[in-house]
């Protein structure tokens, strides 16, 4: 009886420590979320013009800047599937759909050009995986990024205006990709 009792014991205690873990992961994404609420505000204000609110935008906490896009796509009206983690994603840091279109999502805080070696990458997940995929940036597109993207007619590379228009506005900038 009391090897039973000490097997539960421990089984209790194991599951407690996993649902901990589980609700601190939830909790991060529950904080990291209401922070790209109030980001989304922010940069609704006219406080800010465009530049002004890339600048900021390269600022924030990557993992907010993820929750921001996800939820501006989300509320563009697609249906969001979250990564249950932020690092260690496979280079995908969401995966949506819409009208039974199929999207992985990148997002990247850049201060200056984006690295064509990660947009390419992210084109192999996606090419792999049979799916669209979007790389939403704060920096600037270069030659060789753009080159990539057009090579493969599956990638959408969001930034400057268009990211504005997602992430401030709430508009579908796919719309014609679907």
């Amino acid at each position: 009886m009391i090897a039973f009792a000490t097997i539960f014991l421990v089984v209790v205690i194991v599951l407690l420590a996993l649902n901990r873990k589980a609700d601190q992961a939830l909790s991060t994404h529950g904080r990291k979320w209401r922070a790209a609420r109030r980001v989304r505000k922010k940069l609704q204000s006219d406080d800010m013009n465009a530049a002004q609110k890339l600048s900021y935008l390269r600022k924030i906490d990557p993992y907010v800047f993820e929750e921001l896009v996800l939820m501006s796509f989300r509320e563009a009206g697609y249906a969001i599937t979250r990564n249950r983690r932020y690092s260690g994603d496979g280079g995908v840091d969401g995966r949506m759909k819409k009208n039974g279109v199929r999207w992985y999502v990148q997002c990247k805080r850049y201060g200056g050009y984006i690295c064509a070696r990660h947009v390419d990458e992210f084109s192999a997940v996606c090419e792999r995986a049979g799916v669209h995929g979007v790389f939403v940036h704060t920096g600037k597109t270069g030659g060789a990024s753009k080159e990539v993207a057009r090579q493969d007619e599956n990638i959408t590379i969001v930034s400057g205006g268009c990211l504005l228009w997602l992430v401030v506005e709430g508009k579908d900038v796919l719309d014609n990709k679907q």
